[in-house]
């Protein structure tokens, strides 16, 4: 004859009962990991820059000392010739004493600020002296869509005064539903939204 284990020994009111609770639990957990994937808020993210201002000042600085870099993460980098992966190495071929590549100084500043920013992706525009600084990148749990900051020396287009829930009209929505919408910061800072 063999011994009953905890769960046979149970009656079935209180089965029901553990089953409801870790129903309940499991709930709770996965409510906290997509609270977690949505993005920030224009206030979050107002304050963010607010309370780090020369920190995104600076993080701009170094994109600009570079012009064969397009696209900055922790796991790769984009250059005008390739796409590398990282590996957690750094990359040669964007470091250098040419004017076009970063010391092994600037770059590991540039990942401090990324990492101490929250920074997932920094996109770089040398030609119109200009970054997108992706703070929440798209998923599945916020709709496929991005927000972050932006530095322009243009003003971008469309400025609207609230991008938590916007929505661009139609006309101005590419075939696949996708925009880009800005909000202004300070001189030349935008929040940006993108789907």
């Amino acid at each position: 004859m063999s011994k009953p284990n905890a769960v046979s020994s149970l009656t079935a009111g209180e089965g029901f009962r553990v089953i409801r609770a870790v129903s309940l639990l499991a709930s709770l957990v996965l409510s906290f990991v997509l609270a977690g994937c949505g993005l920030s808020s224009d206030s979050a993210l107002e304050r963010l820059f607010r309370d780090h201002e020369k920190e995104f000042e600076e993080l701009r600085s170094l994109s600009m000392r570079t012009s064969a870099i397009e696209m900055i993460s922790a796991k790769e980098v984009r250059t005008t010739e390739r796409l590398m992966k990282l590996n957690g190495r750094l990359p040669n071929e964007v470091l250098g004493e040419q004017q076009s590549r970063l010391s092994e100084s600037e770059w590991r500043k540039f990942m401090k600020l990324m990492q101490d920013l929250s920074i997932d992706t920094a996109f770089i525009d040398v030609p119109r002296n200009g970054v997108t600084l992706r703070i929440n990148g798209p998923s599945l749990f916020n709709g496929d869509t991005e927000k972050g900051i932006s530095y322009s020396e243009s003003p971008p287009t469309p400025l609207v005064s609230d991008l938590d829930g916007y929505e661009a009209p139609l006309d101005q929505q590419d075939r696949h539903g996708g925009f880009t919408a800005y909000k202004a910061l300070k001189a030349n800072w935008f929040l940006y939204f993108a789907r």
